[in-house]
């Protein structure tokens, strides 16, 4: 029993200590696994990334460098389009302001005719054509400028007075170029030989306006050469009012009263210089049509040459016109005009008609009716 005892007391302390002992040794393993296990895991970790550090450096330097596109250039600002449209407004307004200045400025006894006026109101360039037409469409671009959306109050109370003298003005024009008559034939046509010699042969008309009045104004002149092989007169130059670089300065239509003409310049009339003399023709006319023909005869061979509105070697009337071999017949087709003129030829015989043909230098071959048309011509300038 006491030996029961003594073992039973010391048998704690040896039961402690065995699985002290075990779990030392069990502990002591277990550590080192856990630290064999990490480093195991560390050192893998550091194999990888230095595996993928390796093959991210091959990728790097294997892979293309991308070239780098240069930087694009700074657009300007762009403006708002509600500017844009403030700016052009005020643009506008301005400019309407400064056409009531104008308009109203304009005194319509300071112009020789209301038409003058009109066309001046509408701004019409003096160096454009002055018709109606053109007097329209000057009308219709001033009136834009007028229009109250775009002047606004800018332009003040002289708004309205000055798109009713707009309105004026085209009526004075259109008044005024209705009762337009065509002008009359220019005066005293006389020419200068500037040289005789043939191939080079050189000479210039030159004329006196006609006479003034203020329905028929001239708005420009023609001048135009007898071919021998057509028949008729051809045109050889239209002179209106223009800018001249020799003179430096605008040439206006009072400025107009002679023009050179050059045998080189008018090659396509061949049968022209091959005749002791040729027969050239002037005109006025404007937007209601043409004055008759001043027609003069120009010795090709002569060194000088003096006027003659007619053919020189025939007599003439009084009135300055042909005195052929029969006055009644000549008296008859003087007195006559347009479609009675025309009427009464075609009543006559061919023999008459050619005869007056010959003494004014015109050619008398041909049909009854390409006679009567040539008279027409001669007498009125124009084709019938």
């Amino acid at each position: 029993a006491a030996l029961a005892a003594r073992l039973a007391g010391r048998a704690p302390p040896a039961a402690a200590q065995v699985p002290t002992t075990t779990a030392a040794r069990t502990t002591t393993p277990t550590t080192a696994t856990t630290t064999t296990t990490a480093t195991a895991t560390a050192a893998r970790t550091t194999t990888a990334t230095a595996a993928t550090a390796t093959t991210t450096a091959t990728a790097t330097r294997t892979t293309p460098r991308t070239p780098v596109a240069p930087a694009a250039p700074v657009a300007a600002p762009v403006v708002p389009a509600e500017a844009s449209q403030f700016v052009a407004a005020a643009q506008a307004q301005a400019e309407a302001s400064r056409e009531v200045i104008r308009i109203l400025k304009l005194r319509k006894d300071s112009f020789p005719t209301p038409a003058a006026w009109g066309f001046a109101v509408l701004d019409v360039p003096s160096t454009s054509t002055h018709d109606i037409s053109a007097g329209q469409r000057g009308f219709r671009t001033l009136m834009r400028k007028l229009h109250p959306d775009k002047a606004g109050s800018a332009a003040g109370p002289g708004l309205a007075q000055a798109a009713e003298v707009a309105r004026e003005a085209r009526e004075a024009i259109e008044r005024g170029l209705s009762l337009e008559e065509p002008p009359g034939a220019p005066r005293n046509l006389q020419y200068s030989m500037l040289c005789a010699t043939a191939g080079n042969r050189k000479f210039k008309l030159h004329w006196a306006s006609p006479e003034v009045r203020p329905e028929a104004p001239v708005r420009r002149y023609i001048v135009a050469a007898l071919d021998p092989a057509y028949g008729r007169p051809l045109t050889a130059a239209v002179l209106e009012p223009d800018y001249c670089e020799a003179l430096g300065r605008f040439v206006s239509v009072e400025d107009l009263t002679s023009y050179t003409l050059a045998e080189q310049e008018l090659q396509k009339m061949p049968s022209l210089w091959q005749q002791p003399s040729a027969t050239f023709h002037v005109a006025a006319a404007n937007d209601k049509g043409q004055s008759p023909w001043a027609v003069i005869q120009v010795k090709l061979g002569s060194a000088s040459g003096a006027a003659a509105r007619r053919r020189p070697e025939g007599g003439e009337t009084q009135n300055g016109e042909p005195a052929v071999d029969d006055p009644a017949f000549n008296k008859q087709v003087i007195r006559r005009r347009g479609p009675e003129l025309r009427a009464w030829l075609e009543q006559q015989k061919k023999g008459p008609l050619a005869s007056w043909l010959r003494f004014v230098n015109w050619p008398s071959l041909g049909t009854k009716d390409d006679l009567v048309s040539r008279i027409m011509f001669v007498r009125e300038g124009v084709s019938t």
